[in-house]
């Protein structure tokens, strides 16, 4: 499947194998003598094929080319790895150049689509308000989002390689670990509300989702969480479990005054009883 090919020092084809052929769309036989701008629909590309030929010619070392274009017969775009270097046929006079190339579309059609999904992913991890961060199972960051960073007026360096922990307050630190730390193949996902100490001194509260990431193996390679501020809700609940607590006191009161009416109310039937009976006799 390789191609397989030797050219003079004027770019001409000496020979080639059916691989290169099939590529071209033309015999092996109509290869030999001709160059490759007599067969490929781009000159571009074959301008390139040349000066690479030149440079070995004039080097008359190898020269590798990790990456190049050409445009086959049905006008698909192909990617090649290729290898040239200096060839002398036996009782030539001027040198040749020897190469070998490799098929590698399906490789960086892959990578393409890697480097797509990963500027997509990145767009949306980057784009988002809420906190991103990824640690290691001693707690070190490996990844925060600009918000992240925003939200605790720090860099993306000053961030990374320290402990997430720091920004917790040390009484709250064990038992946030701990139920990070819990999280396993059949519970990988947790949600935990805790609060965190901001540069300015202050503290707000935080909702986090943690994800523990594995490995093959089932080893916990990384977590990840995703958190946002709720520290206005949390003023909010507060709010109402004060309006709780204070209604609840007042129905109580009221409702040891209606205890103490209903006594009163039943010590004047009884006095207006023993009134009547008394007044019978």
């Amino acid at each position: 499947p390789h191609f397989i090919f030797a050219k003079d020092e004027e770019g001409r084809f000496i020979l080639a194998n059916q691989a290169v052929a099939d590529a071209y769309g033309v015999s092996v036989e109509e290869l030999s003598g001709n160059t490759d701008a007599n067969f490929t629909s781009t000159g571009r590309e074959a301008k390139q094929f040349r000066e690479d030929d030149k440079d070995v010619l004039k080097s008359n070392c190898p020269k590798f080319v990790p990456c190049e274009k050409i445009t086959d017969s049905q006008g698909n775009i192909r990617f090649l790895e290729t290898i040239k270097i200096p060839f002398t046929f036996s009782g030539a006079e001027s040198p040749s150049i020897l190469g070998i190339s490799t098929d590698i579309s399906d490789r960086i059609k892959s990578e393409e689509a890697l480097k797509i999904s990963e500027e997509l992913y990145r767009g949306i991890v980057e784009d988002t308000p809420v906190l991103i961060n990824r640690f290691l199972p001693d707690s070190d960051i490996i990844f925060v989002n600009k918000a992240y960073c925003d939200y605790f007026g720090k860099s993306f360096d000053e961030l990374v390689n320290h402990s997430f922990l720091s920004s917790v307050p040390e009484a709250d630190r064990a038992k946030v670990m701990g139920a990070i730390s819990a999280l396993d193949k059949s519970n990988p996902v947790m949600t935990q509300e805790h609060q965190v100490e901001l540069p300015n001194g202050k503290k707000s509260w935080m909702q986090w989702t943690n994800r523990a990431i594995f490995s093959l193996d089932d080893e916990v390679v990384c977590y990840q969480s995703i958190g946002e501020d709720i520290t206005e809700r949390k003023k909010l609940e507060e709010k109402v479990q004060k309006a709780y607590r204070e209604m609840g006191k007042t129905i109580e009161v009221r409702t040891s005054d209606l205890r103490q009416a209903k006594e009163e109310a039943e010590r004047a039937n009884s006095l207006k009883s023993e009134f009547l009976s008394n007044m019978s006799h």
